[in-house]
C-alpha cells in the first residue's frame, strides 16, 4: 500500500505542480515536450492509481474488521496523543527534559495518516469533478468548477508540503533514522530500534525476543536451560 500510494501520488504530484504553474521555467520545458494532453493524461494515470489504493486500503479495512473480526483501532486518536503533542512542543521549547515515550503508532504518525486519508479522497473528488465536466457542470455549475480546481491546488500543494518537509524528516532525517529508515522497504526494523521508538508497545518486543530465543534453543545456539 505505502509504496502504490507513495509511486502515484509523487509522479501525480510533480506532473499536477508542472501543470498548475505552466509559466514556471520547468513547466514550460515539460509542456513543450509533451504537449497539455500528454501531460494530463498521465496525470491521470497516476491518480487513478492512487484511487486504487484507497480502494484497496478500504476493502482490506473491511475485510480485516468484518470478516477476521479484528479490532484494527489503533490508529484513532486518545487523550494521550494530545499529551503527548503538548509535550514534545514543551520539550521542543526546552521546557521539558525529555520528550514523550510512545506506543505504537505516536501521534504524528496518526496526523499523518488521516491527513493522507481525508486529503487523497479530495484530491480524487475534485480532480474528476475537473476531468468530467460534462457530468459535474450541470451539477455545479461553472462556478463550482472554479471552486473544486482552486480545492484540488491547494489540498496538492499542502500535501506536497508535508511530506516533503515534515513526513520525510521524522520517517528518514531525524537524529537515529538519517540517512533513511529501511522499515520502508523491508517492513521490518531491528528489536532495539523498535524498543527507543515505541518504548511502550512492548507485547510485540517481547513476543520477537521469545521467538528468537525459542529459535537458538531449536538450533543449538544457547548452552544454559
Amino acid at each position: 500500500w505505502h509504496y502504490l500510494l507513495r509511486i502515484g501520488m509523487t509522479l501525480a504530484g510533480i506532473i499536477g505542480l508542472l501543470q498548475a504553474f505552466p509559466d514556471w521555467g520547468p513547466g514550460q520545458a515539460f509542456f513543450n515536450a509533451l504537449g497539455i494532453d500528454t501531460m494530463r493524461n498521465w496525470h491521470h494515470y497516476f491518480a487513478y492509481l492512487v484511487d486504487f489504493t484507497i480502494a484497496y486500503f478500504v476493502a482490506y479495512f473491511v475485510y480485516k474488521v468484518l470478516i477476521k473480526k479484528q479490532r484494527m483501532f489503533s490508529m484513532i486518536p486518545t487523550f494521550k496523543d494530545m499529551k503527548d503533542a503538548i509535550d514534545m512542543n514543551l520539550y521542543i521549547l526546552g521546557m521539558k527534559k525529555h520528550e514523550p515515550q510512545y506506543s505504537r503508532f505516536t501521534f504524528g504518525q496518526k496526523i499523518d495518516f488521516f491527513l493522507v486519508l481525508v486529503g487523497a479522497p479530495m484530491l480524487t473528488i475534485t480532480g474528476l469533478a475537473m476531468h468530467y465536466t460534462q457530468f459535474s457542470e450541470p451539477v455545479i455549475g461553472g462556478l463550482g468548477i472554479a471552486i473544486v480546481t482552486v480545492i484540488h491546488r491547494g489540498v496538492a500543494l499542502f500535501l506536497a508540503w508535508l511530506i516533503l518537509s515534515v513526513h520525510i524528516y521524522y520517517a528518514h532525517l531525524a537524529p537515529g533514522m538519517f540517512p533513511m529508515n529501511p522499515v520502508i522497504l523491508t517492513g521490518k526494523m531491528p528489536v532495539s530500534r523498535y524498543k527507543a521508538l515505541y518504548p511502550l508497545d512492548t507485547e510485540p518486543v517481547l513476543m520477537k525476543e521469545l521467538e528468537e530465543t525459542v529459535k537458538k534453543f531449536k538450533t543449538g545456539d544457547v548452552n544454559n536451560r
